[in-house]
């Protein structure tokens, strides 16, 4: 939303006190259901558009494939707008390689499928409703398709093969949660509570066969 129209000043945060725990969302004028996912579309349009990898299907990249693809998406990100290098960046780094190999790069925790079954990250993740978006054009948004519930995909740090992901009181920015998932205590007891943060929750990657998928959060 805060993409699509910032003046509304989006703000989010916990419902903590009335189980089960809900995330609240908080604006800076009064809006109604429709109007929300009218503008939550515009801008998972706009996020969306990130998603393009010129017909790569898996993480082949070699470690100067992924160099030349980060530098060229440095110098066009702007503070408001780095939906591509933030995608990037949460799923490879040109200095992390499988093994002691230079190529190919070694994909982070996110990274979920390596083409068991045929079933292709990149490909399913650019088009994940049979279509594929578009980097220069966006088409106009279905709104009953965000309805409900409205979901939002969180970029959570990562340490080894377990996120963690700050579970806060007060009303919140997007800048402020980012900030919190890089603060250097976040894994630490009760290391987050002077910015409010009431506990922090842990989500452990798990391996079921051939195919991942993550546990269910546990407080720290």
């Amino acid at each position: 939303m805060e993409t699509a129209d910032p003046t509304l000043y989006p703000r989010v945060a916990w419902d903590i006190d009335r189980p089960p725990l809900r995330p609240r969302l908080f604006l800076a004028r009064k809006m109604t259901a429709e109007q929300i996912s009218e503008i939550a579309v515009g801008g998972i349009e706009t996020i969306a558009a990130s998603y393009e990898f010129d017909d790569r299907e898996g993480l082949n990249y070699s470690r100067k494939e992924c160099c030349k693809l980060f530098a060229g998406e440095a110098r066009v990100s702007l503070v408001n707008q780095r939906e591509r290098i933030d995608l990037l960046a949460s799923l490879m780094s040109d200095v992390a390689v499988k093994d002691d190999k230079t190529e190919p790069v070694d994909p982070t925790p996110l990274w979920m499928l390596f083409d068991q079954g045929h079933q292709h990250f990149l490909a399913r993740r650019q088009s994940p409703c049979g279509h594929r978006p578009s980097r220069t054009h966006s088409r106009s948004g279905d709104a009953s398709r965000t309805r409900p519930p409205l979901h939002h995909r969180w970029h959570v740090r990562s340490r080894w093969f377990s996120f963690a992901f700050p579970i806060w009181r007060g009303a919140t920015t997007l800048t402020a949660v980012r900030a919190l998932l890089c603060h250097p205590n976040l894994r630490e007891p009760e290391g987050l509570k002077h910015p409010g943060v009431d506990h922090v929750v842990v989500v452990q990657r798990i391996s079921l066969g051939k195919y991942m998928n993550f546990a269910r959060a546990r407080p720290i």
